[in-house]
């Protein structure tokens, strides 16, 4: 679906425009044109790169998936290749955006998510640019770009939040039992091990969006392009604020979730030691009770104890004063 809106820098009424009416638009400077497409065909981007004069390989670029942020520079415009995140029923995705930029106009080309998820909404942006626009008097095509990349960067904390909320529970499950049984956790030790992977991949994959974010507006914010104006850049720079914030809490999520899966994996091993210190302990109470027994029962002619009359009471009595010391002993060391 295609929508045109033409916004007016004289303080005439801003109207929705038809797509037809691209054409006999492009000549106006006082005024913004902005079309945006949601899931767009590669008929529609033909069709606007011709109406527009994009290069051959700004089309290239839009018509193939860009899984990096980046900025594209070519003659007369920009292509501003931005990922919008999702972190939804511990789901982590994202939703390509594509931002074509010139002298006053713009082409937003949303795209569906990587699993089926609808397109990046766009009435936030409408709500925010006309708000905005409107306290600082600004309208340009590099205003409604900061406030495209400023919508999708405000997303990043939301799913920086979800990713802190989802280890801390997956903390809370690892601390949950200082007892610890050893035997009954395996399953959910091997839960906790497969969330705790899970969501290392995700931050790798929200890494993967946002660091590259903060080189793509460098040249923007070196005013390297003509026709945005101070304004735009003033709100540039601090957007490139937020996603420098967003990347630091990336790398903290990672140094917790590194340190969350150090903690598990000790834990393990300390119950598994446990178990092996139990085992060990049973088993020794049990071998020396065994030998005891084992030595009266070979039954040769010449044995002291063979005809006493006391031999059994005392070595099953032996059999069970050993066996008690050894009990003792290792609930001392608490291997018991």
């Amino acid at each position: 679906m295609i929508r045109v809106r033409r916004y007016h820098e004289s303080g005439a009424v801003d109207e929705e425009l038809d797509p037809s009416d691209v054409s006999t638009c492009l000549g106006q400077r006082d005024a913004l044109l902005w079309v945006d497409v949601e899931d767009p065909t590669r008929e529609d981007i033909v069709c606007l790169t011709e109406e527009f004069g994009v290069h051959h390989l700004a089309e290239e670029d839009l018509t193939e998936p860009n899984p990096r942020p980046r900025l594209s520079r070519f003659n007369n415009h920009l292509l501003l290749s931005v990922r919008d995140c999702l972190f939804e029923a511990e789901h982590f995705s994202t939703r390509e955006v594509d931002l074509l930029f010139g002298d006053g106009w713009l082409i937003s080309l949303r795209r569906p998510g990587e699993k089926g998820e609808p397109p990046m909404p766009v009435n936030a942006v409408i709500e925010r640019f006309e708000r905005t626009r409107k306290e600082d008097g600004v309208t340009d095509e590099g205003f409604l770009l900061y406030v495209f990349v400023e919508v999708i960067v405000d997303r990043f904390f939301d799913v920086s939040d979800a990713v802190e909320d989802r280890l801390e529970a997956i903390e809370d499950d690892i601390f949950g039992d200082p007892d610890g049984a050893p035997s009954s956790d395996a399953p959910a030790d091997r839960s906790i091990t497969e969330r705790l992977y899970r969501l290392r991949h995700d931050l790798i994959g929200y890494r993967r969006v946002v660091s590259p974010l903060r080189d793509a507006l460098n040249p923007l914010l070196r005013q390297e392009v003509d026709f945005i104006g101070d304004e735009a850049i003033v709100h540039l720079r601090d957007v490139y604020d937020h996603v420098v914030r967003a990347i630091e809490l990336g790398e903290a999520h990672r140094d917790l979730l590194n340190g969350a899966l150090e903690a598990h994996l000790a834990l393990v091993s300390n119950r598994m030691n446990l178990v092996m210190k139990q085992a060990t302990s049973w088993g020794a109470i049990l071998v020396c009770a065994t030998f005891v027994a084992g030595v009266y029962g070979m039954n040769f002619k010449n044995m002291p104890e063979l005809d006493w009359r006391f031999g059994y009471p005392m070595a099953l009595g032996l059999m069970g004063l050993i066996s008690v010391v050894l009990y003792v002993t290792f609930k001392k060391k608490e291997w018991l």
